[in-house]
């Protein structure tokens, strides 16, 4: 079973686990998955989520941090940095799939460019209107 398989019910029972606002098991199902795959990113977006959920914004912030340096494709973890990152004093909806990411506005993703410091060390900046 590939690893996308095997995500889609995990994805789908910890949102369901969130949605019981059972946070404990869920956050020990995203648990056991980030230890099942540690290189993979939608473990840790439902960590953030979760954690997110149990009003640890510190702690989600840095599993979608973790997520999107993982795979800085998926966009979950990056529509859910923005989101919960804002201050717009508003309760975000988390994004638990990519399902929910699509269709992509063109508009986000000229949002942002790569800025290379005196390292070559590229950064990803939210660019100026």
């Amino acid at each position: 079973m590939d690893e996308q398989q095997w995500m889609q019910p995990l994805t789908a029972h910890i949102r369901a686990l969130v949605q019981q606002r059972h946070f404990s098991e869920a956050e020990n199902e995203a648990a056991k998955a980030m230890a099942s795959a540690p290189h993979a990113a939608q473990p840790h977006n439902l960590m953030g989520i979760v954690s997110e959920s149990r009003g640890n914004h510190v702690q989600a912030m840095k599993h979608f941090r973790a997520a999107w340096a993982l795979d800085p494709t998926f966009l979950p973890a990056r529509v859910n940095m923005e989101r919960y990152g804002s201050f717009s004093g508003q309760m975000p909806r988390p994004v638990y799939d990519e399902t929910e990411c699509t269709p992509c506005p063109a508009e986000s993703r000229r949002a942002y460019r790569i800025e290379y410091d005196e390292n070559g060390i590229g950064h990803v900046v939210r660019r100026d209107n």
